[in-house]
């Protein structure tokens, strides 16, 4: 007498599996079919972001982590709001050229486009907290010293290391 288990495997194509190996059963002396069918087998161990969330909760941590991310994430956005207003405003103070105009949102999208890869390394260096907090006073820094620059190359390189620290918000 031949017991057959089958444990509901199938290849991809839909087939069982031709190779069987013949085991004899210990306890009651019957001879056991078990397939041998190569097949991968996803854990059932796996969860979703919200089977995630509720097993490890919300708490002070991560209401922290949404406030200092989010407020960083608002410095940014008004950091390139501010390209749009200071442009024309620009233009009428010290009657710099179109060009000019443009070249002062070049730099910050060029210190954008050069530093994401070294706050992407020093994220991964030193954690994205310590980058973070390091791009937030960097921010806060430059963009203070850009309202008081004395002249339009001062404006253009401190600008630019705007646009250097801005960088750091979508590494971190």
């Amino acid at each position: 007498m031949v017991l057959r288990r089958s444990r509901g495997y199938q290849d991809i194509d839909g087939s069982t599996g031709s190779s069987r190996t013949e085991l004899p059963d210990p306890d009651s002396g019957v001879t056991q079919e078990i397939e041998m069918a190569s097949v991968s087998v996803v854990p059932d161990d796996t969860y979703t972001v919200t089977q995630a969330v509720n097993a490890l909760g919300f708490g002070w941590f991560q209401v922290k982590l949404s406030l200092w991310t989010g407020l960083c994430w608002m410095a940014d956005s008004m950091e390139m709001t501010i390209l749009s207003i200071l442009s024309p405003a620009l233009h009428c103070h010290w009657h710099i050229s179109r060009y000019q105009q443009a070249l002062t949102t070049t730099v910050v999208f060029l210190g954008m486009m050069l530093s994401s890869t070294f706050w992407g390394n020093l994220s991964d260096r030193y954690g994205r907290k310590h980058a973070l907090s390091l791009c937030a006073i960097l921010l806060f820094y430059y963009g203070l010293l850009s309202a008081m620059a004395p002249s339009f190359m001062w404006i253009l390189l401190l600008r630019g290391l705007v646009g250097f620290a801005i960088g750091c918000t979508p590494q971190s």
